[in-house]
């Protein structure tokens, strides 16, 4: 079966990949101090990312919850 191409000039217009803003060393210790002692969401609106960019940076940087609030 031949695959049909499809065009479509609005996603055409769109660059493929959007850059993504650099964490700032800032950001980072925000980051630290606050993630999981306040919501990412809360985080994510002072640093003016969203609640899934925090998650994802402090997984990375292999964050847990804050030792006050991790009592297991």
């Amino acid at each position: 079966m031949k695959e049909i191409e499809i065009i479509i000039p609005e996603l055409e217009a769109i660059p493929d990949r959007i850059p993504r803003k650099p964490w700032s060393d800032w950001e980072e210790n925000v980051l630290k101090h606050y993630f999981g002692r306040k919501p990412n969401e809360a985080i994510g609106r002072v640093l003016g990312r969203t609640a899934h960019a925090v998650q994802e940076k402090a997984r990375n940087m292999g964050l847990k919850l804050h030792p006050e609030e991790d009592t297991e």
